[in-house]
């Protein structure tokens, strides 16, 4: 079950971030992010509150709080990033934090996995190396070295490494909820969040507000998929290993191909279309696994 869920979420991440693209050419990437979290919070609410409170132990606040650090530094390179690049050209890259991420979970979490996650892998890079296979021209690793070489792509690796251990600390957070309640993980996590950026966003109280009453629209539909899609998540992460799982969101990159063309315009080369196939058989082998 945990597979279709991870699956419909980057369904709803790919709209999402197409979205979102359009979104944030008129807005602070920082703005955008706290407020879409703070809009989304009460949806999370309505459905977190139905279960009432856990019972939490220590790890549980390491886990929240380790996840609301590492997340908001991720996601705000990240959009960073995105309002100053073409989606087709950078989001693949993604599609590499799977494997941070596996490695943690054997790390940190002691998760078994199989030969097939590893093999999944694996082929997950050969499609990373594909997505730049026309610098190759310049050298065998020039594919791998470009993603340092340029500036964009550098700082989205930057996001996706810091990301990679986002999955960990919400998988310690959704373990220490007794019984497991991973909304209200989700919950208490964008709390944390938004009080943290709350004094730097009272500072800029006047920008905030007329960044928000100019797209007032888009970031009231992009809280209602925003939580949606989270919902979804954790439903996931609390059901499957934090490394297959995380693999799985990395199909998103097929769905923001998708609607960024028919929306944005933004048409991908051959070579990201055909690295992309291949991640998603990479994902096909991690579910033979799981």
């Amino acid at each position: 079950m945990w597979f279709y869920a991870a699956l419909l979420m980057s369904l709803l991440t790919g709209i999402y971030v197409v979205i979102s693209k359009h979104t944030i050419k008129n807005m602070d990437p920082v703005i955008f992010y706290w407020v879409i979290i703070t809009a989304s919070t009460p949806f999370v609410f309505m459905f977190a509150w139905k279960n009432g409170i856990p019972t939490l132990d220590y790890m549980f606040f390491i886990g929240v709080f380790g996840s609301a650090i590492f997340y908001t530094a991720s996601k705000i390179i990240f959009w960073k990033t995105i309002k100053n690049s073409l989606l087709s050209e950078i989001y693949p890259l993604i599609s590499i934090g799977p494997i941070f991420t596996l490695i943690l979970s054997i790390i940190i979490l002691s998760e078994k996995v199989s030969l097939y996650a590893f093999l999944g892998s694996g082929i997950t890079l050969l499609g990373i190396y594909i997505l730049n296979v026309s610098s190759a021209r310049e050298g065998l690793l020039k594919p791998f070295k470009v993603l340092y070489q340029n500036k964009l792509a550098f700082l989205m690796m930057v996001s996706i490494f810091i990301g990679s251990v986002v999955s960990i600390f919400d998988k310690i957070a959704i373990n220490h909820t007794f019984s497991q309640n991973f909304l209200f993980v989700v919950l208490v996590e964008d709390l944390i969040i938004i009080l943290g950026l709350l004094p730097w966003m009272l500072k800029k109280k006047k920008i905030v507000i007329q960044e928000i009453i100019t797209n007032g629209k888009l970031i009231l539909l992009l809280a209602v998929i925003f939580s949606a899609s989270n919902i979804v998540g954790f439903f996931a992460l609390a059901n499957g290993n934090p490394g297959l799982v995380s693999s799985v969101f990395r199909t998103q990159v097929f769905f923001v191909f998708l609607f960024g063309y028919f929306f944005l315009k933004d048409r991908p080369k051959l070579e990201a279309i055909i690295g992309t196939i291949i991640m998603i058989l990479g994902l096909v082998v991690l579910k033979l696994g799981s």
